[in-house]
């Protein structure tokens, strides 16, 4: 995927981060990396100034400018070394008012493009937005808006916190917590399937199961990896697994409806590999009946039609119900269908 505001940068231009932390700063990494020219990281600024010096950035240390705030960043720099493009990443502070003090700063134009990378929490209101709109316009300065949604998982899961995911719940799935109680269920091999910030694997080990937990971007877990010992996470992609072991149960919470339609078949050849003969395999799918989605994200999804031709040729279906996706605070369930799936 690429960010539609990454146009806006040219060859050779010196790029700026504001709010920059060790994670953000790779991530910005990656997506300029999607430029077919070359581009120059300077550095940026952070209010934790502790964070830059003794943490973070160790390994930059000497090749970027790092400071605490956006004023004392832009006046360690001569004018000339002022960055063509800064970059506001997703949980970025008071943009409007680094906006305006760019433009007070900015005499000669040097600065020429402000770029915000929207996350998954607003990180500006409507307000704020029309009055950024008519600062662009006013000072000739090109001020884009990008979405996290377009850079991708694994650059996202960099750019943003996992705890702003939509997906990242801190509960077991009800629809999965359900059909382990009903079948007294608290031991065997559990593998977690896109675990994200690994919330699902936590909780199924607490209830006695030994568990494994991957996932296509280690960045997702890393977090929850540090503070469990209960769990063996792993990074790993499902179309091309690396696992050599087999699994009582696997669990699927949105890990097949955000691969792509093309990719369906494959995961099924490698869930297979990997699921015992008596295995159970319990999806969880948003299908595309959630119309509040964009038309961009529903192309991937199956109807519920489609998605029961689809597991019923390549399952045998012990149960099937319509559910709904369970998201954090800040966003809707979606509607679900729940399975349960044996491969015979």
């Amino acid at each position: 995927m690429e960010l539609e505001a990454l146009k806006y940068i040219k060859a050779n231009d010196r790029i700026a981060i504001a709010n920059v932390t060790k994670n953000n700063f790779m991530g910005i990494e990656l997506l300029l990396k999607q430029l077919n020219f070359p581009v120059e990281l300077i550095g940026g600024w952070n209010k934790e100034e502790t964070l830059i010096k003794d943490n973070a950035f160790c390994e930059y240390t000497g090749k970027i400018t790092l400071k605490k705030d956006m004023h004392t960043f832009l006046n360690s720099l001569l004018e000339s070394e002022y960055p063509d493009t800064i970059i506001f990443p997703p949980q970025s502070e008071k943009i409007l008012d680094d906006i305006e003090l760019i433009l007070e700063i900015n005499f000669t134009g040097k600065i020429k493009t402000i770029i915000i990378i929207r996350g998954y929490k607003a990180n500006l209101s409507l307000e704020e937005m029309k009055k950024i709109a008519v600062l662009s316009r006013k000072n000739n300065i090109n001020i884009a808006v990008g979405d996290i949604k377009n850079t991708g998982y694994s650059i996202g899961y960099l750019l943003d916190s996992v705890e702003n995911m939509p997906w990242t719940v801190n509960e077991l799935d009800p629809d999965l917590a359900e059909y382990i109680n009903k079948n007294n269920l608290n031991q065997g091999t559990f593998l977690d399937l896109g675990t994200g910030a690994g919330t699902q694997a936590v909780e199924l080990a607490k209830l006695g199961f030994t568990v494994t937990a991957t996932d296509l971007v280690k960045y997702a877990f890393e977090n929850t990896a540090a503070k469990v010992n209960n769990v063996d996470f792993i990074e790993d992609n499902i179309l091309d697994t690396r696992l050599n072991k087999k699994f009582d149960y696997i669990f699927d919470r949105g890990c097949l409806h955000a691969l792509g339609k093309e990719n369906y078949e494959t995961y099924v050849r490698q869930v297979k590999k990997i699921l015992k003969d008596d295995g159970i395999l319990l999806l969880k799918y948003a299908t595309n009946d959630n119309k509040h989605l964009t038309k961009d994200v529903l192309k991937y999804y199956y109807s519920e039609d489609e998605l029961y031709d689809f597991i019923n040729s390549n399952f045998i279906i012990d149960e099937i119900k319509t559910t709904f996706y369970q998201q954090n605070s800040d966003y809707t369930p979606m509607k679900a269908i729940f399975a349960v799936l044996r491969i015979g």
